[in-house]
Parts: C-alpha cells; structure tokens; sequence
C-alpha cells in the first residue's frame, strides 16, 4: 500500500483553543470523504420555525462526540456546548438531549439500516482504493454493558459485569486496513453461528474485483460444519 501525505496548515488564535481542538483536522477528514453531504441527502430535513436542527447534524454530533469518547446523550449535550464543535457543525446553539433523543427515535429500524448501508459503501470504497489482491476478515463477538432498561438487553454471558445486562454485537474487520466492515447488535442470548448467517451475506459484494482471496479467522465460538 502506498500513499502521498500532504502537509496540513492550521492557525489558532487563544480564543479559539478548546479542549477539542484536534476535532478541526478530524472534521474536515470527514467532509472531504463525503459524509457530511451523504448524511444530508440521506436524511433530508424539512426546515420550519420550530426546526433548528438537521437529522445529519444531530447525527454528525454523535460522531464526532463518539471520537472524543463522549457517549452519553447527556454528555453530547454538553460537548455540543464547545465553541469549535458549534462551529464545525454550523450549530445556531448547543443541542439538548430531548433533541438528540427526539431525531434518533424518529429514524427508527429504518434510518438504522439506511446508516448501515451508508457504513458498508464507505467500507468498500475504502477497500476497492486500497489496491490489496488479498484480505483478511476477522469476525468476533465482544460484551457492551447497559446500565437500564434498553431495548433488547438481556442478562447473560458478560464476563465485565456478573449479572448485569448487556448486548452481544459482532463485528468483522479487514485486519489490513483495520477497517470494520459489518456489525451487528444483537441480544447477549443469540449464538455466533446464527449471526454469521446475516453477518456474511453484506461484506462479499463490497469486495472489488481485484481481490482475488478472502481469509476467514474468528475463534471457536463460530466452529461448525456448515460454517466451514
């Protein structure tokens, strides 16, 4: 793999120093891959008086808050408080949670599949750019502990937290790249074997021509015969 590396010239006045910083390269990183614009058109908003936000700025708070670590509803509230954040969002004021909350209901099963589509093109364009003839895909489950009642957390297998509920997601990664190219969230009883059967159908057409072998590796959970 090969790549030109191009110097990136920013000026910051004492004004303009927020703890956040590091988010100005990181934002324009995204707009230059197009996510913003994608966001917009994928979830257009009807502006009327009441209206101050749009889905794809709610939704870029969330990411950019969740490259900072801030997860809560909460605490993306506060973060949207950030000068530079305000900025790099063309936000008219910060965001309050029942906003956040508000937009992210409204999508619904639908929007979330719409999201992930959006995920799996970036994924394979990503990868159709990296040139490589040979990829590697892991595939593994990981534990992500709720504290509540969210929908679809169960008590089960949670080697973190004995007894508290969580979800079971499974991710798949091309290990070269360390680029996820499909996730799942499911509830902490479901079995790898049966997520593999949904997990498997979407990554194979992102793969262009060019890739010639697919390695599979995931660990013992995912061992049957009908897998291999």
């Amino acid at each position: 793999m090969s790549f030109t590396a191009s110097s990136v010239k920013k000026e910051f006045s004492s004004e303009q120093l927020t703890s956040y910083s590091g988010l100005s390269v990181t934002s324009d990183f995204i707009n230059h891959c197009g996510i913003y614009r994608r966001l917009e058109h994928l979830f257009p908003t009807t502006r009327h008086n009441a209206s101050r936000f749009s889905t794809a700025q709610i939704l870029s708070s969330v990411l950019l808050a969740s490259l900072c670590g801030v997860h809560r509803l909460k605490r993306i509230e506060n973060f949207t408080f950030d000068a530079l954040v305000s900025r790099l969002l063309k936000l008219p004021k910060n965001i309050d949670e029942d906003t956040i909350r508000r937009h992210l209901t409204g999508l619904g099963e639908r929007g979330a599949r719409s999201l992930h589509e959006l995920l799996l093109d970036f994924t394979g364009l990503q990868v159709s750019r990296c040139g490589l003839k040979r990829v590697t895909l892991d595939c593994d489950s990981s534990t992500f502990t709720v504290y509540g009642n969210q929908q679809g957390a169960e008590v089960g297998y949670n080697s973190h937290k004995k007894g508290a509920k969580s979800y079971h997601p499974i991710l798949c990664f091309v290990t070269e790249m360390k680029l996820l190219v499909n996730s799942w969230l499911r509830p902490v009883q479901a079995t790898p074997q049966t997520a593999f059967v949904n997990l498997s159908k979407k990554p194979w057409p992102l793969f262009p021509k060019k890739v010639e072998k697919v390695f599979f590796r995931a660990d013992s959970g995912f061992f049957q015969w009908w897998i291999v």
